[in-house]
């Protein structure tokens, strides 16, 4: 989805607009957020909301050195959330 069809030309995305993803690493077993659009970005952390603290922190000023330097940033994808969901 382009950023015309998301919100506009001038829609700026935030940190919110991002589905950040949060598992467990088999080896360490320490916790590690990644967001799909993003893919060379990645925390790791001793708990699941550090983690996912600590991407959020460093993905906020990844957007702001993009829009700083006239980049194009990667819209969001859609995912599911509960309120989207249909009962069966």
């Amino acid at each position: 989805m382009d950023r015309e069809a998301w919100g506009g030309a001038s829609m700026r995305y935030t940190v919110d607009d991002y589905a950040l993803l949060v598992g467990v690493d088999r080896e360490s077993r320490e916790f590690v957020a990644v967001v799909r659009e993003f893919p060379s970005l990645s925390w790791v952390a001793g708990t699941r909301v550090d983690a996912a603290a600590g991407l959020r922190e460093v993905l906020s000023e990844v957007l702001s050195d993009m829009y700083a330097n006239g980049e194009d940033v990667p819209a969001p994808q859609r995912t599911p959330v509960l309120n989207d969901l249909q009962p069966a």
